[in-house]
């Protein structure tokens, strides 16, 4: 459970919302960390939830929404439950300005109440975070990933099997990925064999049909992923480093891919058996608010890592993982996740400096280096899920 002072972390998160808005307003952010986009001479902010909102306008007046037209140059790349979101006019302003500064705000104040910094070292963490190019990124584009962020929060925080049920089927007809988070009938609450397996059947069922009433198909998901472009420069992908060398060295992509494979999965069992021999499972409820956090987010972060690639902003997946291993280095004092922690604090300073260089001096090598660290880090999350997620099946046959 979040145990935190709300009154300190609503300042803190003032202070942080507020420095944000200066970055944006003397142009700071756009000189240090992510690129404007200028349409028709003038800056666009929040242009990933803008999108949503006009292609909603596009489809409701009928025009094409699955390819560019004259009403939007753009295509629906996401759920089509993202058309069925009410529209007023009236509220125009709220809609494309008011309403992704809210979700922005929640999305700091709840990485506050998560860090739960009590430790100046955890304060720079914080500071990090808050200020790393991906969740600058996510705001300032107001990308729904946001979302599924608060959404992770919200079925690990909930008590209600019915209202995780609903979020979770939403997520899911929003973005598709969050279908990873059906581990969540595992361990939200003491269930047997019978209900977990009637509960997904359920789930499945219940998801089948809304993607008939939306207007999903196979062939028209498939479609939808074939129009994303991959950005070779800011991924947070395994395929990263494929699409930078086949870019810039003109390597063969699946070669390098399935090198980065190899020495994931290599990285993996090594750091399997790290953890595994620290025993911090013993020490661990899988029912306790930290390590359910750490099993959504461990789980849905390593699948769109290894699956599909991602602009870096989905790393705040990342964030949700933090507080377990900040629980393992602080309340059971294992050294290993102190050395882990470390390796995260360090990882976010290179991840400011090197976003600089890459995307405003052109120092491609970076790039290299922040792709190898992503494998590194990843395959370190990767162990201690796979052990999380064995202590699941145990207790699950045990039932």
């Amino acid at each position: 459970m979040i145990k935190q002072n709300w009154q300190k972390n609503i300042i803190i998160s003032l202070l942080f919302s507020s420095f944000i808005y200066y970055l944006w307003k003397l142009g700071i952010l756009y000189s240090h960390s992510l690129y404007p986009v200028i349409k028709e001479g003038r800056l666009h902010i929040f242009v990933d939830w803008a999108f949503l909102i006009k292609l909603g306008a596009c489809y409701r007046a009928g025009f094409e929404i699955y390819y560019p037209s004259s009403c939007f140059d753009q295509v629906l790349n996401y759920g089509n439950i993202f058309l069925y979101i009410p529209y007023f006019k009236l509220l125009e302003k709220f809609y494309f300005f008011y309403f992704p500064i809210i979700f922005g705000f929640l999305f700091i104040y709840l990485t506050v109440s998560l860090i739960k910094p009590k430790k100046f070292v955890e304060y720079i963490l914080l500071l990090l975070i808050i200020f790393a190019p991906s969740s600058l990124l996510v705001l300032e584009r107001g990308n729904t990933d946001i979302l599924i962020f608060l959404i992770i929060i919200l079925l690990v925080y909930s008590k209600s099997s019915i209202f995780n049920f609903v979020i979770l089927i939403l997520a899911s007809l929003a973005k598709y990925y969050p279908l990873v988070l059906i581990v969540n009938f595992l361990v939200e609450k003491k269930r047997s064999i019978i209900q977990i397996i009637t509960t997904l059947l359920l789930f499945i069922m219940t998801l089948g049909f809304f993607f008939y009433f939306t207007g999903e198909s196979l062939e028209l998901i498939q479609n939808k992923m074939k129009m994303i472009s991959p950005t070779w420069g800011n991924q947070f992908s395994i395929k990263g480093l494929p699409l930078v060398l086949k870019k810039l060295k003109h390597f063969d992509y699946s070669t390098v891919l399935f090198i980065s494979y190899i020495f994931f999965i290599f990285s993996s069992i090594v750091s399997f058996k790290i953890f595994q021999k620290s025993n911090f499972i013993s020490k661990v409820n899988i029912s306790f608010f930290e390590e359910k956090l750490f099993i959504l987010g461990g789980n849905l972060s390593i699948s769109v890592y290894l699956i599909s690639d991602n602009v870096h902003y989905r790393e705040i997946f990342l964030i949700l993982l933090l507080p377990f291993i900040i629980k393992l280095k602080d309340s059971f004092e294992i050294k290993i996740f102190k050395y882990l922690f470390y390796f995260i604090l360090f990882r976010y300073i290179f991840f400011i400096f090197a976003n600089y260089f890459i995307m405003f001096k052109k120092y491609f090598t970076f790039i290299y280096i922040k792709a190898f660290s992503d494998i590194v880090l990843v395959s370190l999350f990767t162990a201690i899920c796979v052990i999380m997620n064995i202590e699941i099946l145990k207790q699950f046959t045990k039932k």
